[in-house]
């Protein structure tokens, strides 16, 4: 009969740790020799030592099952539809001041690079002020829409 460990050693730590605190390989069905720990330290500075090997295996890997990935994720999606909409609000209500910080800057940007969408900005905003100061309301229609 085999005898079952609830303990072993870290190869990394080198200290004695519950069995709990080590990946099982799924290829040899054994406990890997070091510890959850030492393994994402590892894992971690082994990804920063690497950055383009580890940036070209996932390109290829994306580009071999982009179908399958696309379809997890779309799958994923609807089953989290409702979870995903708490959290977003929750961000949302939580950091109002980084996302609105957020919009201008790129509204500023995008002012600076597109002169079309400066114009528009431009012209909504006089009429908005010359609608402000007669106390006129275009009561939520487009101005645009009556420009023809």
């Amino acid at each position: 009969m085999k005898k079952i460990c609830s303990k072993k050693d870290c190869f990394m730590a080198g200290e004695e740790q519950d069995i709990a605190n080590f990946y099982l390989d799924k290829k040899t069905n054994k406990y890997r020799p070091e510890c959850r720990s030492c393994h994402k330290t590892n894992s971690k500075i082994y990804r920063d030592n690497n950055k383009d090997k580890k940036k070209n295996s996932d390109a290829l890997y994306y580009a071999k099952n982009k179908d399958s990935i696309n379809e997890y994720k779309k799958k994923w999606h609807q089953e989290n539809k409702e979870s995903r909409k708490e959290k977003i609000n929750i961000y949302r209500v939580e950091n109002k001041d980084k996302i609105l910080k957020q919009a201008n800057f790129r509204k500023k940007e995008r002012r600076k690079t597109d002169p079309v969408y400066k114009l528009r900005e431009n012209v909504s905003s006089s009429i908005r002020i010359f609608l402000y100061t007669q106390n006129v309301s275009k009561k939520g229609i487009s101005i645009a829409n009556n420009l023809s």
